[in-house]
């Protein structure tokens, strides 16, 4: 159910927890002082609460995120607070290539890298307010943009341009060993409805198809639109995600 949360332990981070019990795996997370916590808790036990609440009792965490259940049961175990709570559809593609005809977009594909960073920041800064800022919370533009540069030299993105401009995007976060994920669907405001969305979506998802993974990806319940694109482009529902600020 996360990307990320996989693709962390296959690059062996140093902050990945394991949960024990009689040396058997109980639960895995990561997590790193004032950051996203990403958890895999299936054995929802009152030991293992106590076990969690022990361990984060003087510990700053930023959020929750993981499958609906396993946020229910560790939001429980710290007695935590939500400041908001958003829940998502984790969505998987069939593995088959999209069908996508000859488009006049494919001139104005852009692989990027990390030189075009600042012209892609007034989508990036887009789409965190929009898809990922919690409420009363503000930007640092100069955080957003090293975490932008980090994603550019470790991920996948393409963009569509128009006129030197990039207005639409589309990228990875996270692969594993069958899976990688896409996010970061973003158009300008100005340029939307135009198929920009769509043509990147098939494209990247196209690209990791044909590296013989399967593509996921994570949609806000609420978002209909974004939910009707990418069913049209092969993806189904298998399930909800959480992600909870505290």
């Amino acid at each position: 159910f996360c990307c990320q949360l996989a693709e962390k332990i296959i690059r062996k981070s140093a902050d990945i927890f394991l949960i024990k019990e009689a040396e058997r795996i109980q639960g895995i997370f990561y997590f790193k002082e004032k950051n996203t916590l990403l958890c895999c808790l299936p054995k929802k036990k009152k030991k293992i609460a106590k076990s969690l609440s022990d361990f984060f009792c003087t510990k700053s965490i930023f959020a929750l995120a993981g499958k609906t259940d396993y946020i229910d049961f560790l939001q429980k175990a710290l007695s935590l607070s939500a400041k908001e709570k958003r829940i998502f559809f984790l969505m998987r593609h069939k593995k088959k290539l999209c069908v996508q005809s000859s488009s006049p977009l494919q001139k104005d594909l852009v692989a990027c890298s990390k030189k075009d960073a600042s012209d892609l920041m007034p989508l990036h800064t887009g789409f965190f307010k929009e898809e990922v800022l919690p409420d009363g919370k503000e930007i640092y533009l100069p955080s957003l943009l090293r975490d932008l540069e980090k994603l550019l030299e470790k991920q996948k993105m393409l963009a569509v341009e128009k006129d030197g401009i990039f207005v639409a995007k589309v990228q990875t976060n996270a692969s594993s060993k069958n899976f990688t994920q896409i996010g970061g669907v973003y158009t300008l405001p100005q340029h939307r409805k135009k198929g920009y969305a769509e043509f990147l979506t098939r494209t990247i998802t196209n690209q990791i198809c044909s590296q013989e993974k399967t593509p996921i990806l994570f949609v806000r319940k609420e978002n209909s639109a974004a939910l009707s694109l990418y069913k049209k482009c092969g993806y189904k529902s298998y399930g909800t995600f959480c992600f909870l600020y505290c």
